[in-house]
């Protein structure tokens, strides 16, 4: 398959309005999660979080995402987790290891979820560019015919 160096600018917004679109991201999420905070922090305090990373990879691509997990995941243990208001590290090696299970599978799903929209991005160009040479293949097929024609018109009189 032809290699197209250019899928790496496959998102519509410019790096600074990932990065804007990012943190209005983390806080309608930051707001959603204290306004739910009874339902939803106190159980899942990352959750949201975690969507809103995989959102921010669908329309940005990978470093916004891994901007909005790692935000996301100071945001959560800052303002969600006991005690509020405090960088709290996890108590036991299983809290650790959970933890870490979540941000290396988050990761992993950024990354694919990236690899996707290059992928498709990359095909839209081969796309473009099959149909751009198509219409140049037709142009001068016409023209061919054309100069054919008037030769033969030209040699019947």
């Amino acid at each position: 398959m032809a290699t197209i160096k250019n899928d790496k600018r496959w998102s519509d917004y410019s790096v600074i309005h990932q990065y804007v679109i990012a943190i209005i991201t983390l806080v309608i999420v930051y707001l959603i999660t204290g306004y739910a905070f009874p339902i939803i922090a106190k159980t899942r305090p990352y959750s949201l979080f975690l969507i809103a990373s995989y959102l921010i990879a669908l329309q940005c691509g990978f470093k916004p995402a891994m901007f909005t997990l790692l935000c996301g995941f100071l945001i959560a243990n800052y303002q969600f987790v006991e005690p509020i208001g405090h960088i709290s590290l996890p108590d036991s090696t299983e809290d650790y290891v959970d933890i870490g299970v979540i941000i290396l599978s988050t990761i992993a799903v950024l990354y694919m979820i990236d690899k996707y929209q290059r992928a498709r991005y990359q095909n839209k160009l081969l796309l473009l560019v099959s149909e751009s040479r198509q219409q140049i293949l037709l142009h001068r097929e016409n023209q061919r015919l054309m100069l054919i024609n008037k030769k033969q018109v030209g040699g019947q009189e």
